[in-house]
């Protein structure tokens, strides 16, 4: 499972691979089901364990001490640009929110 992330209210799966998101910024009732759809009862008896990371240093992996260290060398942006944190979460906006 990839790494989940939080940016203020807004929740992402994280990509280690392309160092960007792999969904649009989710709302945490929004992660939930995202997660059971993707992932399936295993998925979401784990989220507990992954949240409590989240809810405790931003980000659920266990190798990195914050949110920040996970998306420090993102490419989230145009051509794998480097994105703040705010920057990341209006690019990744569902369109019509």
């Amino acid at each position: 499972m990839m790494t989940l992330i939080r940016i203020g209210d807004w929740y992402f799966e994280w990509s280690s691979i392309s160092d960007s998101p792999a969904t649009y910024a989710l709302t945490r009732e929004e992660l939930k089901v995202h997660i059971m759809e993707q992932y399936g009862a295993e998925g979401l008896a784990r989220l507990p364990e992954r949240l409590a990371r989240v809810d405790a240093k931003g980000a659920s992996s266990r190798d990195d001490d914050s949110v920040d260290e996970t998306i420090a060398c993102n490419r989230a942006g145009e051509g794998g640009s480097l994105l703040s944190k705010e920057q990341i979460v209006a690019l990744y906006q569902r369109p019509g929110r």
